[in-house]
């Protein structure tokens, strides 16, 4: 289990796979507690909206009713959910997730399940380093399950070496 201390960014996006033609994604802010017990905690990522991304949430909205064309449903100032790029996702996890888990060293940016290593955002330069190789080789491993099964071990061996991961705890 990871310490307390590592935050996972949750992202979540039918972009690319729904046929309703979906464009938006969401993200949650997951850590545990620093009391060292399996209290989970998760924080809606939000941003707030300028004038531009109000103006492109109203134009991706849902056809509504005639009697509401007129009617915007996003302003500038109004807080969402919902992030139109990935990039502006990431941009504002980076902004935001410190204040969010004020004891948060690491931050790692997975989908939803996540088992394997995973794009470290934030944190100590030499795991964020080391551990940024072995993702990006998992990314390309075509799920080589001996391959997986090595550079899952690489992982929790850097976490472990780095103090992030307690394997007696939770």
């Amino acid at each position: 289990m990871y310490t307390s201390e590592v935050v996972r960014l949750n992202i979540m996006s039918w972009v690319g796979t729904s046929v309703l033609g979906a464009s938006h994604y969401y993200a949650k802010v997951s850590f545990y507690m620093p009391d060292n017990t399996a209290s989970w905690e998760e924080h809606e990522l939000e941003e707030v909206l300028d004038e531009d991304g109000a103006q492109r949430l109203n134009d991706n909205e849902f056809p509504t009713p005639a009697y509401l064309d007129d009617v915007p449903r996003y302003s500038a100032g109004d807080t969402s959910h919902r992030f139109l790029s990935y990039e502006k996702l990431i941009q504002e996890a980076l902004e935001q997730w410190r204040t969010i888990v004020p004891h948060g060293k690491v931050l790692i940016a997975c989908g939803i399940p996540s088992c394997g290593p995973a794009e470290i955002l934030a944190g100590p330069k030499k795991l964020k380093r080391l551990g940024n190789q072995v993702w990006k080789k998992w990314e390309i491993s075509e799920h080589n399950d001996a391959l997986c099964i090595q550079l899952d071990g690489q992982w929790d061996a850097l976490f472990k070496k780095a103090g992030f991961l307690d394997l007696t705890s939770r």
